[in-house]
Parts: C-alpha cells; structure tokens; sequence
C-alpha cells in the first residue's frame, strides 16, 4: 500500500538517513521514506534534490551544492 503524503521542500530543516529510510522532518510533521522501495532513477532525482536543499551539513547527510 503506498500512502501519499504531502511536505513543502521549503520547510525540511532535518533530513536523517538510517537502515534504507530518509527522515524528513520540519517543525511540525515528519516524513518517513523508504528508499528500498524506489527505482534507482527516481533514487537518484530525490538524492538529487535533497542535496541541493539549503540545509547546514550537520542537519543533512547529502552534500550541499551551491
């Protein structure tokens, strides 16, 4: 079953990465992904636009690209 969930880029200020899962949290909700269950292209188009999220690499396991 996949459940669709909504969370504005603009408002993520923690992206944690553990066993295949990314967290993405915001001040009030949090976003569980599953990355096992995601083809490679699409794995890569979100590794992709996480990493160029505005966030300080303590708050990010992804390499900001300015």
């Amino acid at each position: 079953m996949v459940c669709k969930k909504k969370l504005d880029l603009n408002q993520i200020t923690w992206i944690k990465k553990f066993t295949g899962d990314y967290i993405l949290q915001t001040e009030k909700q949090e976003l569980i992904i599953n990355t096992e269950i995601i083809d490679n292209q699409s794995l890569d188009e979100l590794n992709q636009i996480l990493g160029e999220l505005n966030l300080s690499p303590n708050k990010t396991p992804f390499t900001n690209k300015a």
